[in-house]
């Protein structure tokens, strides 16, 4: 690691080596880590994937009219 006009250092916040700025990467959550030895991909499972609608639809249920029959009045004598 030897010195290059206009490039400065910086302290891996993985590991901790003092690395030029030219040597790091900067991760998905914002670390600048190694690009050879700390740098990682972002895992698969934490990318968001997008949601497709169901394609399976509910049947439409519909209750029969209910009817409700009175007594028949009763006729006064």
């Amino acid at each position: 690691m030897s010195y290059r006009a206009g490039e400065n250092y910086v302290a891996c916040e993985r590991c901790g080596f003092k690395r030029l700025a030219s040597e790091c990467r900067k991760t998905w959550d914002g670390w600048v880590v190694c690009a050879d030895t700390c740098w990682e991909e972002k895992h698969p499972a934490l990318i968001p994937h997008k949601l497709e609608g169901d394609k399976q639809r509910a049947k439409v249920v519909r209750m029969p009219n209910e009817y409700f029959i009175e007594p028949p009045e009763k006729e006064s004598p």
